[in-house]
Parts: structure tokens; sequence; C-alpha cells
């Protein structure tokens, strides 16, 4: 889970890089501002690159805005300069006025420049919940870049493809915006180093902790971290961030030392010192040790309110309740839990990862009151509403254990099977491994392969999985490679080459390693339909209870046509499978959309060895 405030985030702090100095070409900058008609634009935009590659943006805001009150109308290469700097010192107000007051259709205008404004109104537009003009800026920015001079367009490739991350990311497809961030990764390694790789490290390592990437994340905050001055606001938002990855595939050392820098880099700058501490306390309810968590939640109440950025009464006593919920002290779980909701009501509206944990902390407590048709009734609905989260294949395991207790098996058995496909294919470690047993061993009389691969991990291959190394992909031949076949009738662990007798029996197989779909005896491209995999995948995993609309394109305020771009979704679903009646709805209290009963189908992906 990442820190969502984009105030602490703003790469302007990143100033302090190790090797850049901020301001170094300030002078000559100064020299072209004083005699600015004397000298080509092409030149005043290199030294502007140059300041942008040094992290400065700060000092491009002032001097470009200074240039504008002296000389009124800025050149196009200097206004989407000024857009850009903008949004790394997190003027969004002023980006988003600049931005409306630019062309719409800018005519003469460079095809890089044309690419730098298309980008940037991306993603303002996905800020603001306006997803279409998002994708039809991003679409024109591909043009431009196309349009611009071989080997000149890196950079301006590379905010695009942050830009569709951060886009698939709001939509719900995680599974895109990876896909996405794989490729800026690599259009980043081959511009080289530079200041602008820390702030363009910490911005993937963001997208992928919100992608459900944990160990990507991880990775790129490292490197940011080697690059930033220690005790930057950027070096805080790093380690906070990193330590919540690493704590979140179970590596609580390393996650333990960066939250104990972010806290020592907080306390010297006086700024985010509860922040880091609440970070601690999600580590360590993670490392199932809620007591280690209430200890840090005290630290972090012990803070002024001057000393932090932001109120965090609500996050604090949702993560109280849960870790007392953990120890079976349920008065004081429930007392921290009416707190938490009132503190969350004051500070509505939260971002979804927020409102989530409160639903799990919810949940959990009900559990440890004995409230377990409650505590399924609060859960049911938001196990999978943020398929990304950690927090959500951990209400997945507290759902299931409730299931358990009340005797229904077939949720138990569907809640446990979530957790482990969340665990394997991000890698998440969840907390209350002792208190799961029962559910595990459920699990391992199943007919779930997943499951039972995921149980048995727990059970037994690790005396301390907390302490486990991460899965290990191998690859092996096709003939022996390990794959997860799911049915109707569960998950089962085979060999690749055992599929091709069996797949002609099905009338929809979608495999995952080379996406490859056959549909009632028609072989499908889904190449080309990408954006439709992940849907089609929910559709096969889910296909007894089906899919609500929000499952399916999540709402927001600024959306007003969801409910058509459900319909136009599935309307092409169908299309793509080649019949009509294949996807149905469901009527009866919440409209939901599964496969027919009468279709038969098989998903098979890749199986990590363990």
């Amino acid at each position: 889970m990442a820190r969502r405030e984009r105030g602490a985030t703003t790469p302007a702090a990143l100033r302090g890089v190790r090797g850049h100095p901020p301001c170094a070409p300030t002078d000559a900058v100064r020299e072209a501002s004083a005699s600015q008609h004397g000298v080509a634009t092409g030149l005043v935009a290199r030294l502007l690159d140059r300041i942008a590659e040094a992290d400065d943006s700060a000092f491009m805001v002032d001097w470009l805005e200074a240039l504008h009150a002296s000389n009124g109308d800025l050149e196009p290469a200097f206004a989407v300069r000024l857009l850009r700097a903008y949004r790394d010192c997190g003027h969004v107000d002023r980006a988003r006025s600049l931005s409306a007051s630019l062309p719409s259709a800018p005519a003469g205008w460079s095809p890089l420049d044309v690419a730098r404004l298309a980008n940037a109104r991306a993603v303002i537009a996905t800020d603001e919940g306006r997803f279409d003009e998002a994708e039809t800026q991003l679409f024109r920015a591909a043009s431009a870049i196309a349009q611009a001079p071989v080997g000149t367009g890196a950079r301006a490739q590379l905010e695009r493809g942050l830009a569709i991350a951060s886009l698939e990311l709001r939509r719900g497809r995680p599974a895109i915006a990876a896909d996405a961030l794989a490729l800026a990764e690599q259009v980043a390694d081959g511009i080289g180093s530079g200041g602008w790789r820390a702030r363009v490290d910490t911005e993937m390592a963001d997208l992928s902790a919100r992608a459900g990437d944990p160990r990507r994340a991880a990775r790129h905050y490292a490197a940011a971290i080697a690059a930033i001055a220690p005790g930057t606001g950027a070096a805080i938002h790093a380690n906070m961030n990193a330590a919540l990855a690493l704590g979140a595939v179970g590596r609580r050392a390393e996650a333990l030392a960066r939250a104990t820098d972010a806290i020592a880099f907080a306390q010297r700058a006086g700024n985010r010192l509860a922040d880091a501490y609440e970070v601690l306390a999600t580590i360590e309810v993670a490392a199932d040790r809620p007591t280690e968590a209430l200890e840090a939640i005290a630290r972090a109440r012990q803070v002024p309110p001057a000393a932090n950025q932001r109120p965090l009464g609500y996050r604090l006593a949702s993560r109280e309740a849960m870790a007392l919920a953990m120890l079976g002290r349920i008065d004081a779980a429930t007392s921290a839990l009416a707190k938490a909701a009132r503190l969350t009501r004051a500070a509505a509206p939260l971002d979804d990862a927020d409102a989530l944990y409160f639903v799990a902390a919810n949940v959990r407590v009900l559990e440890a009151r004995g409230a377990f048709a409650e505590a399924i009734a609060v859960g049911r609905s938001q196990t999978s509403r943020l398929p990304a989260s950690p927090v959500t294949g951990h209400l997945n395991v507290i759902v299931g254990r409730a299931a358990l207790a009340v005797g229904d098996l077939e949720l138990a058995r569907a809640s446990v099977g979530r957790a482990a496909a969340a665990a394997e294919a991000h890698g998440w470690v969840f907390p209350e491994r002792a208190t799961t047993t029962a559910l595990l061993r459920f699990a391992l009389g199943g007919s779930d392969s997943r499951s039972a691969d995921y149980a048995r991990k727990l059970l037994g291959t690790f005396s301390d999985p907390i302490a486990a190394p991460p899965p290990r992909t191998t690859v092996e031949p096709e003939s022996t490679e390990r794959v997860y076949l799911t049915t109707r009738e569960g998950t089962t662990r085979m060999a690749r080459g055992d599929l091709h007798a069996i797949l002609g029996r099905y009338d929809v197989s979608l495999d995952l390693a080379n996406h490859s779909l056959v549909a009632f005896g028609q072989r499908r491209d889904i190449e080309r339909k990408r954006a439709l995999e992940p849907l089609v995948v929910q559709l096969l995993m889910r296909a007894g209870e089906g899919l609500r609309a929000d499952d399916i394109a999540p709402k927001s305020p600024a959306t007003r046509d969801a409910d058509h771009r459900v319909r136009v979704l599935i309307s092409r679903v169908r299309e793509l499978f080649g019949k009509a009646s294949s996807v149905e709805r469901v009527r009866g209290g919440e409209v939901r959309y599964r496969l027919a009963p009468g279709v038969t189908f098989a998903l098979v992906e890749p199986a990590v060895r363990l």
C-alpha cells in the first residue's frame, strides 16, 4: 500500500539528488533570460531540459513565470516545460489553468511539444476522472511521437507510458497498467541516468505498488533511495513506501530497516513523523506482531499535530482495532473501531485503500466478537473491490474463517481460493497464519490445487512463513512445465503437456501464458483486444457468482456513463466469444453478469514452483 497523498510525493522534493547540483545551469539560463529575444528558442529549451535533468523544477517554475510576466505569451516549447514543472512541484491548480489556456489542437507546434502537452492533459484528465478524455490525449501523444525525428521522443514516450499506467489503475485494470509500466521501464533504461531518474523511479514504484507488484515497487524505491539525499521529503516518502512493499511480501527485517530510516529522517525534518510510525504499525500487523503495532501507534499519537503533514487519526484507529482484535481484546477493539468509524466519517471522502482497511478492521472485530454472519455480510461485498491490494487478500482470509465457523463450506472454499490466487500472483503474505490453521487444513482437503498448494506452503513448507524467500518462477520444457487449470469443478495443478488432450472439451479456453483464446471451436484474436483479457479472466474465475457492474467498470464521481461502459464491455466480450448467449445478465437484487451456466471453460495459468 503506497502512501496516497500527492503533496508528499511531489518530485520537487527530489531537488537534493546526489551528484546533481540542483541549480547548476542557472547562470546560463539567466543570461538567456536577459537577452531572450536574441537567443534561439531551441537553445533555451535545451537549457531548461538540463535543469529538468538535474530535477530543479522549482527553479524552472520561478524562471518561466518571470519570463511569462515580462514577455507576455510563452513560446510553446516553454509553455509545455512550465506545465511539466508545475506538475512536478505539485501545483495542480496552476497546471490545470495553464493547460486550459493552451490551444486544444496546437498548430505549428513541434511534434514533441504536442506530445508533452497531450501527456500532461492526460494526467490531469485522469486525476479528474475523465478517463475517455485521457485516452484521447494519449492517442494524440502517440501520433505526435511517431512524427518526431528518430531518437528524440524517448522522454515523451516514457511520460506517456506512466500516464497510461496511471489511467488503467484508475480504471481498475492493474494487469494492463503493469504492461505499460514494463514498457516504461525499458524506455527509461534506454535513456540512461541523471537526476530525473530518481523522480521517475519513485513514480514507477508508486504505480507498481498500486498495480499489486510489491517486488517491482521495492526495487524502484531502492534505486530512488540510493540517489536521493537522505533526510529530504522524497527520502521519507520512498523509505516509507519501500517498507510497506517489503512488509507485504513478508520481508520484515528489510521493511523495518526502511521504516526506521523514515522515522529518523522525519524526526530530523520535523515533518511526517506520525505518518512514519503508522507505516511501522502496518508492517507489524502484516508480520503478526500486534503488540509491536500498538506500540508504534502509541508513538504516533505522541507526535504534535504540527509535526505531521495531515491528520492520521482514522488510519491509526483502524490499525489499532485490527491489532486489538488479533490479540483477542474484544472490548478495546470494539471501542477503537467505533473511534475509527467516527474519524473516518469526519475525514471523508477517503481513498479506496483507506476505506478498504477500515472494512477489513470492521470484519476482523466482528469475527473476534463471534458475530460471524455479520462479518460475512459486511466483508463479502468488498472481497474483490481492490484486487491489487494486500488488504483484499487478508479480507478474503477473514471472511473464509467466518464462513468456516458457520459451516458455509462453499464460501470458505471460494474465499481461501481467492486469497491463495492473490498470494501467488503478488507474493503477499497475510497476517494471522496461526488463526487461519483450520481454514488452511480445510483447503488441503478440497479439489482446488491452488488453495491446497498455498495451504501446504503455510502449514509446513517453511517453519517461519514470514521469513520465506519469494517464490521462484522456473522455466521448464513445455512437456513438464506446471500450470494451473481452472474449470467449473475447481483448480488442478498439472503438466502443460497434458493440456492438449483435454482443452478441446471446453467451450471456452484461455491460456494466459501465450494469450491464446479458443471459443466454441474458433481461435479468437485476443492479442488485438488485450484490454478485454482481465475481464474475461474474472468472468471465468467467478463463473458461479458473476460480476457486479462495479467490478467491471468502477464508478467515480466524475463518471456518469459507467452503466453504459459496462454494457459496452460485456457486448465486446460476447462478440469476442462469438456467441451473444455466452454471457448472461442476472437480475434479482444487484445486477450481475456471468458466464452462462451451460458454457464450459478452462483457464490455464503458469504455476509458480514452490
